[in-house]
């Protein structure tokens, strides 16, 4: 998904070929000796969704993994959006996408961990561990899980991969930022991928003996770390631009998902909100009435057209992009139905 508030828009699972490929980075749309890593928040748009929005969103996310599935990539730490269908639900999107999930913090509320801490991978005859992190304050309001102090068990992690050999250990986090910088004071990491949050580091941060990198959320960038022979090399990110060419299977997949959705919305599937026989939308123009400048300067700005961006995209049915580009949606007694 992209956001329409930048000139140059970013993202899609159909341009991610082709953007790699603009930068010479050989990608052949299938397995490869190269090691892809996730960082999480990737197969739904946020958790707590109700029933409805989740059989939607459960349709991109297997599109998701089948694509994954595809390229191969081979380890994630899961953010906690993608627990919007449950433990189980996330398990079987990872056995579709064939994707290993590490974590050595999530926990069962009995305090047993819900995946492994770490996997190492073979590549190129180098051997790499993956450690898996997740920090308490992205998965407060999850009652599904629980979160373990982080410090003592990544570390162990860290070890215990180290002990397999593991030539690099990469870190995978779901902690923010912020929680990150003091984590990886004292790791013995080697890189570290920062996720939870959407800042944004051109280059990697060096924090202790370990570089902390982030890119921007949803897919808009992939960071490429070349590794030349045991040594690893340079890091680049790769802007997901919105003029490069789709992949067509790809794409055909994203738009048969836009015309279903379409299709749900114009029917007027979803159901009226409980004890409501009328549904109140309030325009800019019921706010004008005592809020007069903030609605001239708000006309001013590209959030008064930002609807428009979703008719130019086709998008405008959308319940995922509806969220973001409407006040109410679903949150009764506010509008049930696109179509209205």
């Amino acid at each position: 998904s992209t956001c329409g508030c930048s000139l140059d828009q970013l993202g899609g699972l159909a341009r991610v070929p082709a953007a790699l490929a603009m930068q010479g980075v050989l990608f052949s749309g299938k397995p490869s000796n190269d090691l892809w890593l996730e960082g999480g928040d990737l197969f739904f748009s946020t958790n707590g969704l109700s029933e409805e929005r989740l059989k939607s969103e459960k349709k991109k996310a297997e599109l998701i993994a089948a694509t994954y599935k595809k390229w191969g990539v081979a380890v994630m730490t899961p953010g906690p959006k993608d627990l919007a269908g449950g433990v189980e639900g996330l398990k079987k999107l990872a056995a579709a996408a064939k994707l290993k999930l590490v974590s050595a913090t999530l926990a069962t509320p009995e305090g047993e961990l819900i995946f492994p801490p770490y996997v190492v991978e073979t590549r190129k005859g180098v051997k790499i561990g993956v450690v898996g992190v997740s920090g308490a304050e992205p998965f407060q309001r999850l009652s599904e899980v629980k979160v373990l102090p982080a410090a003592e068990r990544m570390a162990e992690a860290i070890k215990k991969a180290r002990a397999e050999g593991a030539r690099f250990v990469f870190v995978l986090s779901q902690s923010g930022l912020a929680a990150d910088k003091e984590l990886a004071k004292n790791s013995e990491a080697d890189f570290w991928l920062s996720g939870a949050a959407t800042d944004n580091l051109p280059q990697p941060l060096t924090v202790g003996r370990t570089k902390l990198i982030q890119m921007l959320p949803q897919g808009q960038q992939v960071g490429v770390l070349t590794l030349n022979g045991n040594e690893l090399g340079e890091y680049r990110q790769i802007d997901v631009k919105q003029h490069l060419p789709e992949d067509k299977t790809i794409q055909r997949g994203v738009d048969s998902l836009k015309k279903k959705r379409t299709k749900a919305a114009l029917k007027g599937e979803a159901p009226a909100a409980k004890g409501k026989t009328e549904t109140f939308v309030a325009s800019y123009e019921t706010c004008r009435g005592c809020h007069t400048k903030q609605v001239e300067f708000w006309e001013g700005t590209k959030h008064a057209s930002a609807y428009l961006v979703l008719f130019s995209k086709n998008q405008h049915f959308d319940p995922e992009c509806i969220t973001c580009h409407t006040l109410g949606f679903r949150k009764d007694p506010q509008f049930q139905k696109i179509a209205h």
